[in-house]
């Protein structure tokens, strides 16, 4: 979920709402940083680390593991960006200038990383990282794109002073998409000139270009791939807050398809034939389903029930295409506990793996016997538990937000 701070209090609010006020808007921040943008093939880390940096050693293993395996990349609740491993729980420190926001100490420059997400041959690490400067009025804000590479432990800035409206990895390229902030003049005026596409910037030459262009005046955000690479989609943007309408370009034939209707937040299945969405456009109405349907949207049907009291979101396909893991609510829209569920692709609902506090995020283990998941509604008591997809049993990994788990090498 993206933050977008304008304010010293949107930005707070983001920090610890964002999940009960729905989709943040989608209007260009106003800065007085520069624009220029640059691509340094490489950067030291964002400040000097500690000189001995401590560090969990994983054990020798007498066997094959039996539990969850790999990185998962944790937004902390230092604001810093580090890497949990989720056999040993040993930890690497990426960045080390994370500032949380401090009441007494109104003046502070502040730093934050949002958003990490994989290559998905599990190499690369993107993440977002924005900067509050204090100014007369406030706060003005800048934010960059940066990638880490796990191997060579080297961090490269790929976008400068440019706030994204939501990005994703091309599976099976080194290319990353993006949408980008919508001038307001589109929301006053309806204005197609103001109406942006997809753009992609391909991180081995650092040029950005647009990949997508606007159909029928509205801008794109939220680019959301098929895991097979062949598909593309996106929203279609309504109006300042909430989702749009779903599109997805195929790449194949090259053609732009419409759905013309808000499916909310949606999952690919692996070969990309199958969709699964909650059709949630902003805040719960207390009546969602998850639904699965074509892409070709010829085939729409129920896969959650509809509860006499409760609804579900946040549909994720496993890795396998097997199953479909979500969220419910079962009790009113006042409640924070939600749900999980793991259900077959071709089976009904059954008991649930368990209730957690303030979830809104789901994550697949690479081999699909695992979810990573958000839990707690206090920010500084916020952690990321594993559970099993099996028999919903769960342990911590670590204290934190955001969070993303890393692909299995192909």
């Amino acid at each position: 979920m993206k933050r977008i701070g304008l304010l010293l209090t949107i930005f707070l609010l983001a920090q610890v709402a964002c999940n009960l006020t729905g989709p943040p808007a989608l209007v260009s921040a106003p800065t007085a940083v520069s624009t220029g943008t640059h691509f340094p093939t490489a950067l030291p880390p964002t400040s000097t680390p500690p000189p001995t940096p401590t560090t969990e050693p994983s054990p020798t293993p007498t066997e094959a593991p039996q539990g969850p395996t790999g990185w998962i990349a944790v937004i902390g609740l230092d604001s810093n960006l580090w890497l949990v491993d989720a056999s040993s729980g040993e930890k690497r420190q990426l960045t080390y200038d994370g500032v949380t926001w401090d009441a007494n100490s109104p003046g502070q420059i502040m730093t934050s990383y949002e958003d990490p997400q994989w290559s998905s041959d599990g190499k690369l690490l993107a993440y977002e990282r924005q900067t509050g400067t204090p100014i007369e009025s406030g706060y003005q804000f800048q934010f960059d794109l940066l990638v880490y590479e796990l191997v060579t432990d080297q961090t490269r800035l790929v976008l400068v002073n440019q706030q994204t409206a939501g990005y994703a990895w091309k599976p099976g390229a080194y290319l990353i998409t993006y949408g980008t902030m919508i001038d307001m003049q589109y929301f006053l005026n309806r204005d197609p000139q103001y109406a942006n596409g997809i753009w992609a910037v391909d991180i081995e030459t650092g040029e950005p270009y647009e990949l997508i262009a606007p159909q029928g005046g509205r801008p794109l955000v939220r680019p959301n791939w098929s895991p097979d690479g062949r598909f593309l989609g996106f929203d279609e943007v309504l109006y300042m807050e909430g989702r749009g309408d779903f599109a997805y370009y195929d790449f194949e034939t090259q053609q732009y398809n419409a759905w013309k209707e808000v499916i909310g937040a949606y999952s690919w299945s692996p070969d990309g034939e199958w969709i699964a969405y909650d059709k949630r456009g902003y805040i719960a109405q207390g009546d969602e389903q998850i639904w699965l349907n074509t892409r070709q949207k010829d085939d729409e049907r129920a896969f959650s029930p509809q509860y006499e009291q409760g609804y579900s979101f946040s549909p994720v396909f496993s890795p396998q295409g097997d199953r479909i893991a979500y969220l419910s609510n079962l009790g009113d829209l006042e409640s924070t506990q939600f749900s999980l569920f793991v259900v077959d692709v071709a089976g009904s609902e059954g008991p649930s793996l368990g209730a957690f506090e303030q979830t809104w995020e789901l994550d697949w283990s690479p081999d699909g016997k695992w979810l990573a998941l958000n839990n707690g509604s206090d920010y500084k008591n916020q952690q990321i538990l594993i559970v099993s997809a099996e028999d919903g049993s769960t342990q911590p990994l670590a204290q934190g937000s955001a969070f993303a788990w890393q692909p299995a090498a192909p």
